[in-house]
């Protein structure tokens, strides 16, 4: 039998049990908000709050556990908002940024990977995957 941690008997139907191996490994990979604007309920309570709470879950089950997201900044709604504004894309996403990061840390949801689609490193997988 296989430590507790990796091991569950899972009741599907009344009189159906199936073992399961659960993952040693968890990637939490939660969705890119587009950077033009502030966070809302919605963001919040379908996207953060649920991906947050599945990886405080494994992490204390013991699993180990990589969660991971980032600002999506070249995105359509950025431009558009940039457009109404009469502002560029690069002073919108200065602008909305900030409160998007304070408002994870003020709900005390981490990544442990952060990103933005304006890091050297997005550059280049980019470059490398349109390279012919």
């Amino acid at each position: 039998m296989a430590p507790s941690r990796l091991y569950a008997r899972i009741q599907i139907f009344p009189s159906k049990k199936v073992d399961l191996i659960l993952a040693d490994n968890i990637l939490v990979c939660v969705a890119w908000p587009y950077t033009n604007g502030f966070l809302h309920l919605g963001h919040l309570a379908g996207t953060y709050i649920p991906a947050d709470i599945f990886a405080r879950f494994h992490r204390l089950k013991g699993n180990n556990v990589l969660m991971v997201s980032g600002s999506d900044q070249h995105g359509t709604p950025v431009t558009i908002r940039a457009e109404e504004e009469g502002k560029t894309p690069q002073e919108i996403v200065d602008e909305y940024r900030p409160g998007q990061l304070q408002a994870w840390e003020q709900l005390g949801i981490s990544f442990d990977l952060f990103t933005s689609t304006h890091t050297q490193n997005h550059l280049i997988t980019l470059c490398r995957r349109l390279k012919p």
